[in-house]
């Protein structure tokens, strides 16, 4: 499968997940707990208040949904963090204050990681922030996913399954 190219792509695949994550159907709702749970490098935005934790292995690939990531049999994390760290010009960190978010965010939404990351390696994180000034790129990517989750959140619950 395809790696993204650009910072349309990212928001897009944030918002899927984002409404997996809020979906009333239990397959899709799972799917992203267990994508969460297993992750190891993650794009992080606020939404409504709250971060928003999205592992790079998911968000990392074009056009993304549940059933094409389950039929992507080549899927690898080190594939997509390149393609985002040239998207988003940095590459991810590990900061202990966001790993503590990532944890609460976690029992939020009812998952339970472990205590380091796959192959206990430390899980590291963009985050994406609303600031054109510092970086232009990730303001659009903040900007158009909750552009996004907004018109998710204004539809009807059938229209997102």
């Amino acid at each position: 499968m395809k790696t993204i190219s650009n910072s349309d792509d990212l928001a897009d695949n944030l918002a899927t997940l984002y409404r997996y994550l809020q979906s009333r159907n239990e397959g899709e709702r799972s799917f992203a707990q267990d994508l969460v749970r297993s992750g190891l490098c993650f794009v992080v935005q606020t939404v409504e208040g709250k971060q928003f934790f999205a592992p790079s292995r998911f968000v990392g690939y074009g056009k993304n949904n549940m059933d094409k990531h389950r039929r992507n049999k080549g899927k690898d994390g080190r594939d997509t963090s390149l393609s985002i760290n040239e998207i988003l010009g940095a590459e991810p960190t590990h900061d202990s204050k966001i790993e503590q978010q990532y944890l609460r965010f976690c029992e939020r939404i009812g998952v339970k990681p472990g205590a380091k990351g796959p192959f206990g390696i430390e899980r590291k994180y963009w985050v994406l922030q609303a600031n054109a000034e510092v970086n232009p790129t990730l303001d659009k990517v903040a900007k158009d996913f909750n552009d996004e989750v907004s018109r998710s959140i204004k539809d009807s619950p059938e229209a997102r399954h």
